[in-house]
């Protein structure tokens, strides 16, 4: 009974393995804010080398459902990911916008977070600045 337990139990950690060293293993990362209207996800996908593919997923407050989705590619370098996306991503509100500037990889309180530089229309002069939001990645 225990060596059959045993073997179903190294089978399947075999199994894992194989299955993450193949093709070009893959390492699938979730980050988050919720200060949005919507629920806002990147979901990026590292691979071995410099590397990645990604998603920006709006998931709609009530029932965590997919609201809208836009795929993204780039390269990472130490503490920075360089993001392009395939088109033009959806805005987070009337007033913030996506920049071209790279995305910072940074560490609070021992959890990796990503710092994304936005642009953003002040109030009441209209006028657009800078603003930074941070995405912070999830285990769920």
């Amino acid at each position: 009974m225990i060596h059959k337990r045993l073997f179903k139990t190294l089978s399947l950690i075999s199994l894992l393995l194989v299955l993450s060293k193949g093709a070009g293993a893959q390492l699938t990362r979730k980050f988050v804010n919720y200060d949005f209207r919507n629920n806002v996800e990147l979901r990026i996908q590292f691979r071995d080398d410099s590397l990645f593919n990604g998603s920006l997923v709006f998931m709609k407050k009530q029932g965590n459902v997919v609201d809208k989705k836009t795929d993204f590619s780039g390269s990472r370098e130490p503490g920075s990911l360089q993001v392009r996306f395939s088109k033009k991503p959806p805005s987070l509100n009337e007033n913030l916008r996506w920049s071209m500037r790279s995305w910072q990889i940074i560490n609070v309180d021992r959890v990796d977070t990503i710092r994304v530089v936005f642009l953003e229309r002040e109030p009441g002069t209209k006028k657009w600045k800078e603003a930074e939001h941070e995405f912070i990645e999830s285990f769920e």
